[in-house]
């Protein structure tokens, strides 16, 4: 399962996750999109979305480039 799908899965959309986690929209896309890889990302910033999703912070790891 993708982060996108998972977002689907969890009835959220990108524009809900920045709001609910006060991350950038734009960082969430480029999260999402691949075009960041998850190894640059602050651990702050993944805990907030790992949280907010309620899923273990490994699953983003493992699942994200």
């Amino acid at each position: 399962m993708t982060l996108t799908e998972l977002l689907e899965e969890k009835g959220y959309s990108i524009y809900k996750l920045s709001k609910k986690t006060g991350i950038r929209e734009s960082s969430l896309y480029a999260i999402i999109n691949n075009n960041t890889s998850i190894k640059n990302i602050k651990f702050d910033t993944v805990h907030k979305i790992a949280t907010e999703l309620n899923i273990p912070i490994d699953w983003l790891y493992k699942n994200i480039e």
